[in-house]
């Protein structure tokens, strides 16, 4: 790409692609190969029949000190940067009208345009002839305290020393305030490294479960009471538990095998033997409406002709685990 001219509208138009990257979006222009570049346009075969569009004065010298030239855009001609968006040329090698709005030399668009023109000679106090050096030395050698009044360069001065004088001789160097924030945060998080969302799921996932709680949950000593209660009821007068029933139970099943077997025993001599069935539930001993409710014993003398007066009666009471188990787990006089 290059410098062009549209000669009906008279605007030059300066692409990015012909400046200077300088970072980010800032660029640069050399206002001595723009204006070189507009004079190889006006000795164009086209443009030599033109109107001049800028005019130039070169570098100057006066006693040892060296001016900047000059390019000014003349006869109605204008400068447009393209393309239209937002970034920045810097205006670098001579005083220059090319970022002049009012003047109509710049076309503005979203390209800012910042100037580096210097007036280069300046008289301060009669006196004239004054280098940049000495500018310099003279603005830095200044007494601030004639300069401490409202928005003078010594009342900032002294504000920043106010906050400044309260910073300790011997500040920490960046690596020990990192090394320390480092063990801090270690601290902090402990051996399993949870950061403060670990830490929050976690706490979610607790607040999850607790949530159902009941409002008055029973307290420790309440519930052991209450367990104890139980595991005495369950385990009866003799508290047996049930291990001891089972071998008990697996005794009778060594000694008789079958209902059948007892029945055939109890019928021998002198003792008769009669089972129940319950016709209503027992919600103490868990009985169920159709299973054995209790077994009675009746016996008699040797003397006795029949069963008429018997000498005693015993009634075993059947107990059972759950209400509809079909097998008891123990029998006792006790219903």
């Amino acid at each position: 790409m290059a410098v062009t001219v549209d000669i009906t509208t008279k605007v030059i138009s300066v692409p990015q692609a012909d400046l200077t990257h300088i970072t980010g979006t800032l660029y640069e222009l050399d206002t001595d190969w723009f204006r070189k570049q507009l004079r190889a346009i006006e000795a164009s075969e086209e443009g030599i029949v033109e109107d001049d569009m800028h005019q130039h004065t070169t570098q100057y010298t006066v006693a040892g000190v060296t001016y900047a030239r000059a390019v000014k855009i003349i006869n109605g001609f204008s400068v447009q940067f393209t393309p239209n968006s937002q970034w920045s040329v810097r205006l670098a090698g001579s005083n220059n009208d090319i970022f002049d709005v009012e003047a109509g030399i710049l076309v503005q668009n979203q390209v800012q345009v910042i100037p580096g023109n210097s007036a280069g000679l300046v008289v301060v106090e009669g006196e004239s002839g004054l280098t940049t050096s000495g500018i310099a030395d003279a603005v830095w050698d200044e007494d601030l305290t004639g300069h401490a009044g409202g928005s003078k360069a010594g009342e900032y001065v002294d504000a920043i020393r106010a906050k400044t004088d309260n910073l300790p001789t011997d500040p920490a160097d960046q690596s020990l305030v990192e090394a320390a924030i480092a063990t801090s945060e270690s601290n902090i998080r402990g051996t399993d490294s949870d950061d403060l969302k670990v830490l929050s799921d976690q706490i979610d996932g607790v607040s999850a479960k607790t949530d159902n709680l009941p409002s008055d949950p029973a307290s420790q000593s309440t519930t052991s009471t209450s367990i104890s209660t139980s595991e005495s009821n369950i385990r009866g007068s003799d508290s047996d538990d049930l291990k001891t029933l089972s071998d008990q139970l697996d005794v009778i099943g060594t000694d008789v095998t079958n209902l059948e077997d007892v029945l055939s025993l109890v019928k021998r001599g002198n003792t008769r033997t009669r089972l129940y069935i319950a016709t209503e539930k027992d919600d103490i001993r868990k009985v169920a409406i159709g299973k054995l409710d209790r077994i009675e014993f009746k016996y008699k003398l040797d003397s006795d002709p029949d069963w008429s007066s018997p000498v005693s009666t015993q009634t075993l009471w059947a107990w059972y685990d759950q209400l509809g188990d079909d097998n008891p787990i123990l029998t006792g006089e006790d219903g």
